[in-house]
Formats: C-alpha cells, structure tokens, sequence
C-alpha cells in the first residue's frame, strides 16, 4: 500500500480486520480497505504524526502528533469530531484507548503515561467537529526516568504495562493510578 509522502511513523489495524491506519511524517493519517486498498486521507496535524490508535468498536481514531495535539476521528466518515486537544508540552510517543472504551492514554518524551477519563459515545455527530474537552483528566503515572516507548493494557483492563528507553518495563494498577512493580 503506497501514498505517503513521508515515512510511515505508527500503524494500528482495525479489530474488525477490514481496515488499516496510518500516521506519518507527511502530517496526515490514512485510513486503508485492506482488501481493497483504497484510501482516505485524514488532514489536520501540522507536524509529524507520531501515533494513531483505533477504539475497541472499531468507530474512532485517536491520533497524536509533535504539534502536540490530539485528534479524534469518525472512521466511517472519515471527519474530525474532536479537537485538537493540547494533551503534552513536549513532543510525545503515543496514545493507547483502553479495552472498554473509558481511557485514553498518553504518554512519552516527559516520562509520565497521562490517564484521560473519556466516553466516546459522547462525543457530536459525525459532521460536527468540537474543540470542547470530552477528555477529562484522571491520573498521571510516574517512575520512568526516560522517554516511554510503549503501553498495553492486560485484558482485565484494570492493569497496564509501560516500556522505556530507561531499559525498564513497569506495571501499573489502572485504577488506583499507581505502580505494582518494575
């Protein structure tokens, strides 16, 4: 599949295995039909992308770039229905929706995974985009001491697990918002 102009920065395939997305540094996400390969192009970031991710019903994309934004978009539409949202003050590494659908997370270059309280069903109609907050705080994890890399969240959705350039996997209590061990 070709039509980046820039290289491909993170990939993330649709649960329901008909559709692929792509961030890049061209500063554009593409939705692909795998069977297909047909395209649709996703504009607003004005810097590089660095993450996209697609919620467990398979309806919105989350994406994040080093404009230091977030985005969140209607897959069958292919339309922004909210943001952008400031979510770092740096440059970041990723965004990882929890299973149920009740947590986005960031995190990267300032060493802490941000946990946002979000509802998706919530969010305007499909050709309405809003820059309201449907992202509510809820806890920043601490204890890298360099750049995350990585997340997954464990099946049960109550834990997830954060890898770093510090050479460190840590794992985290969801819920209380805190470490269980390194």
């Amino acid at each position: 599949l070709k039509g980046h102009g820039e290289r491909i920065r993170s990939i993330s395939y649709c649960p329901d295995g008909q559709r692929m997305i792509s961030g890049s540094s061209d500063k554009t996400a593409r939705q692909w039909d795998v069977e297909t390969g047909t395209m649709r192009i996703l504009e607003g970031h004005s810097r590089r992308i660095n993450c996209v991710d697609i919620s467990v019903d398979n309806m919105l994309l989350a994406s994040g770039a080093d404009d230091v934004t977030a985005r969140i978009w209607n897959l069958d539409t292919g339309k922004l229905v909210a943001g952008p949202f400031k979510m770092w003050a740096q440059a970041h590494q990723g965004l990882a929706p929890s299973f149920d659908g009740t947590l986005l997370a960031s995190f990267g270059e300032d060493r802490t995974i941000k946990l946002w309280a979000w509802e998706p069903r919530q969010l305007p109609a499909p050709d309405a985009a809003t820059t309201k907050s449907i992202l509510k705080p809820v806890t920043t994890l601490k204890g890298h001491g360099e750049l995350i890399q990585s997340i997954s969240y464990f099946p049960d959705g109550q834990r997830m697990i954060s890898g770093s350039v510090d050479q460190t996997a840590r794992q985290w209590d969801v819920k209380a918002g805190n470490e269980i061990e390194k």
